[in-house]
């Protein structure tokens, strides 16, 4: 029960936060459906497997399609989760594995739950990795693929993670900084040393960790946070830090 209420008011505050973190829509957007106010309500949509193989994602994935997602001239935000250690697995030999993926974040709510129900309507992809760690290149294919397959609002795509999957999202965007066409991360509980801070003055972070996490120190988000911060010189986009308890 715990869990499930903290995951609900994480992607609360976090839907909130994204709503706000968008590169280059302006009020003056011809096109009214890259507003989040004029996407219909999320009365219950599609979820769906793809395992490793199936398509030409370089993941298996599972996949939140919302309400009315077939509706002509419609494009939708897009939240991808990356898991933390334990989660992986190679769906293309074991299909049953692609499910071990629902045992924390979105789908989690999604699947599980079935409690899903956020302020605004999203596509929700959350992949699984199957070769010992998430891979930079293939984050970038994935994103790749999946704005050519889906509706996808390019101007409102979201990255989030725990732990492991924390580390590949600031890594991402250490790698490709302006060019990531990500609008804002939400990294849980992962380190981010020795990333260069000068790659996120223009991605918004909130970054989230456990105060007592005794297995990746909060320190490590706290430091990076503080370090994109100073490099920003106190400019507009959003670095914010929670410390969660234990």
């Amino acid at each position: 029960m715990r869990i499930t209420i903290v995951w609900k008011n994480f992607i609360f505050f976090v839907i909130l936060f994204i709503s706000g973190a968008i590169k280059s829509c302006s009020e003056e957007e011809e096109i009214n459906y890259y507003k989040l106010e004029n996407l219909p309500d999320d009365t219950g949509g599609v979820h769906l497997r793809h395992y490793l193989g199936d398509t030409d994602a370089p993941y298996g994935y599972h996949i939140y399609l919302p309400a009315f997602y077939d509706t002509e001239n419609i494009v939708f935000p897009l939240l991808v989760y990356y898991h933390g250690k334990g989660n992986d697995g190679n769906s293309m030999d074991d299909p049953g594995i692609l499910d071990s993926v629902l045992r924390h974040g979105p789908h989690y709510l999604i699947v599980r739950e079935k409690s899903w129900d956020p302020p605004y309507p999203m596509i929700v992809v959350s992949p699984q990795y199957h070769d010992n760690d998430w891979s930079t290149t293939k984050i970038k294919r994935l994103l790749d693929y999946l704005v050519d397959t889906y509706k996808v609002n390019e101007e409102r795509i979201y990255f989030t993670g725990i732990s492991l999957g924390a580390v590949a999202v600031w890594r991402y965007i250490a790698v490709y900084g302006d060019t990531s066409r990500i609008a804002a991360i939400v990294p849980i509980c992962g380190s981010a040393n020795g990333q260069p801070a000068s790659q996120f003055l223009n991605t918004p972070v909130w970054a989230f960790h456990g105060a007592e996490d005794d297995v990746i120190e909060a320190i490590s988000s706290i430091s990076m946070v503080e370090a994109i911060k100073s490099e920003s010189g106190g400019q507009s986009k959003s670095y914010n830090i929670s410390e969660c308890g234990s």
